[in-house]
């Protein structure tokens, strides 16, 4: 849960910021666009956390001994 936090206020200010100094928008839009890609980049990113849990290495060497 840490690392989505984290990793969803690094994307919001990389995409705020790259996206104030690629194009000609205004802080206030590039800042509303940045906050709409982070929550949607969070959200991947917890829903591929939970499937990763499930179903990545870590469950599989829980289930069969091997990874």
């Amino acid at each position: 849960m840490m690392a989505t936090l984290s990793d969803l206020v690094l994307s919001f200010f990389v995409i705020w910021l790259l996206g104030m100094w690629l194009t000609d928008a205004t802080g206030g839009t590039a800042a509303m666009a940045a906050i709409v890609s982070a929550i949607v980049i969070g959200i991947g990113e917890y829903a591929f956390h939970i499937y990763m849990l499930k179903s990545g290495p870590i469950a599989r060497r829980d289930t069969d001994g091997r990874v």
